[in-house]
């Protein structure tokens, strides 16, 4: 019914980012520089485009309200608390580094000097493990977007996104990816701004009584604890970033606080509202059988032009975030190398190598949540090190050991494929162990795992000579 008009949104918005890239690319003065890094020459206009138009991916759309289903308005909170979060800790943390590094371009170049060849090379494969499952799940999201309305086979939609995306990743790396974002940022302001109005306010409020559901939600453990898990989980994650952290090094440093602090919120406004929906959508009687469509049954999406509007919107979306994830991912490649013709090769066949196992994963509609999770518990095990790394004064040795500790001890709890029993329960047995943990391996996983990897991290820590 709508195939015709997702066809138009798809190509008029491509059209619209890669016309806009080619003309930012061309006024562009010394085009084959600041390809791979782009250094204190960002205002904190763009700069909150850039950061805001990068968190913002074409998740926001289905995850938000699909785990409101699961864990209530905790989970609302936990969600928009959990996104906003980062951002704000590198508004602090990202000045330090700066500071102690002012010719390099990310933390594991930090890492490397503080903690370790072995930390900073396990840190490097779970930064590229993260933005890789990162940039899987945001082309299976669109692709199924864009199936469901336009009739699209999964493995077209993402083709025609991946090479939207690569196209202007390969013309001019992360100065245009900063550039572009400031035109995808105004469109998805503009496009939340519709969806708010467009979210049936006064149906939903007559049917979710707030004060009730928040005061139930927050005194029941399991619905508390998801919300926690989410906030561990993805600040741990995004602290080691590395497209933020190109950001941190491309702004201005008086622009570095102010556009992380306006984004966190912007960020945290705009999840909230957007976890809602999910609740709404349950309490009105809209909700389908998909809960990740959630906001898309809120909505009733039967307009033609709002069809439109809203296939422009995920390509914005999408676009936003994932040339981002493939200038991140491609620059760690040519970490420290200095930008000429034979890196700058490198980081092009990178950039085009990873569309070919991102097609592949995208193409199949595959579910990489559990990946997701996995990569999370990863990084919480490097968290202590990396922290105390940042704001400490001793000396903090052993530091990859002491992560693999906590990653062991962590990976034991951790629940099976489709969230089964972990390998801890598996061993010992549902009835040996407590009915709180058995019921909520997944929290525990993540709470154990970041406090061995601060405690042990202190433990082992050392007086500066």
């Amino acid at each position: 019914m709508f195939s015709t008009l997702v066809y138009n949104g798809l190509a008029a918005s491509i059209f619209i980012f890669l016309a806009f890239a080619f003309y930012s690319y061309k006024q562009a003065k010394n085009s084959d520089n600041s390809i791979i890094t782009y250094k204190d020459s960002v205002s904190s206009t763009f700069g909150v485009s850039t950061l805001t138009a990068s968190a913002l991916g074409v998740w926001i759309l289905f995850s938000p309200a699909s785990s409101a289903l699961w864990g209530g308005m905790a989970s609302v909170f936990g969600y928009a608390l959990a996104s906003a979060l980062p951002l704000l800790a590198l508004a602090f943390l990202g000045l330090r580094i700066r500071k102690y590094l002012p010719n390099g371009s990310s933390l594991i170049e930090y890492t490397e000097i503080k903690l370790g060849k072995s930390y900073k090379n396990l840190l490097l494969v779970s930064s590229i493990f993260y933005m890789f499952i990162f940039l899987c799940a945001e082309m299976t999201a669109v692709s199924k977007v864009l199936q469901s309305y336009g009739d699209l086979s999964l493995g077209l939609g993402a083709v025609i996104i991946l090479i939207a995306t690569a196209s202007y990743s390969l013309l001019g790396g992360l100065r245009l990816s900063i550039k572009t974002d400031l035109l995808q940022f105004v469109l998805i302001i503009i496009v939340l701004i519709a969806i708010v109005f467009m979210i049936p306010w006064e149906k939903s409020l007559e049917t979710f009584n707030f004060i009730e559901t928040t005061a139930k939600d927050f005194t029941t453990f399991s619905s508390v604890s998801f919300g926690i898990t989410l906030i561990i989980a993805v600040l741990c994650t995004e602290v080691f970033n590395h497209a933020s952290w190109q950001r941190i090094y491309a702004l201005k440093e008086n622009a570095v606080k102010k556009s992380f602090v306006i984004s966190s919120l912007i960020v945290f406004v705009v999840i909230f509202i957007l976890g809602l929906t999910g609740l709404f959508a349950k309490s009105t009687g809209l909700l389908g059988e998909d809960p990740n469509l959630a906001l898309f049954d809120l909505l009733q999406l039967q307009n033609p032009i709002v069809i439109f509007i809203l296939i422009a919107f995920v390509v914005s979306l999408v676009l936003s975030s994932s040339d981002s994830l493939l200038n991140g991912i491609a620059s760690l490649f040519v970490l420290k190398k200095e930008e000429n013709v034979k890196s700058l090769k490198i980081y092009r066949a990178v950039i085009v190598l990873t569309c070919f196992p991102v097609y592949y994963i995208a193409s199949k509609g595959y579910d990489v949540f559990y990946l997701f999770l996995l990569a999370d518990l990863l990084c919480c095990a490097l968290i202590g090190p990396a922290i105390f790394s940042i704001l400490g004064k001793k000396e903090y040795k052993n530091t990859f050991a002491l992560s693999i500790v906590s990653l062991v001890i962590g990976g034991v709890i951790f629940p099976g494929l489709d969230f089964s029993n972990g390998i801890l329960v598996i061993f010992m047995g549902e009835e040996s162990l407590p009915a709180l943990l058995v019921s909520n391996q997944l929290f525990f996983s993540f709470v154990i795992t970041v406090f061995l990897s601060f405690i042990l991290t202190m433990i082992f820590s050392k007086e500066k000579n």
